[in-house]
């Protein structure tokens, strides 16, 4: 989930798969696939910064997950492959 901020200040997290489309005008429109709109403060090229960034973090998660670089007694990222 990536947290933006309403026009009220309040904030919301997104789920970035569920983003249909946005639109700036010049407010920034989300609009979901469900059709729900949110109207953020944020501008779009900083949301698209934050999606993306949202988005190398879940694949760098599953690549150190798959390559079991991960202790299972902590939940931290070790700094070495497991063998098997």
């Amino acid at each position: 989930m990536v947290e933006l901020t309403r026009l009220n200040d309040s904030k919301i997290s997104i789920n970035p798969y569920q983003i249909e489309m946005m639109e700036s005008t010049p407010d920034t429109i989300i609009i979901m696939n469900s059709g729900k709109k949110y109207l953020v403060k944020e501008k779009s090229a900083e949301i698209e910064k934050k999606f993306s960034n949202f988005l190398a973090g879940s694949i760098y998660k599953a690549i150190i997950h798959s390559k079991g670089m991960v202790d299972k007694k902590t939940s931290q990222i070790t700094t070495e492959e497991k063998e098997g």
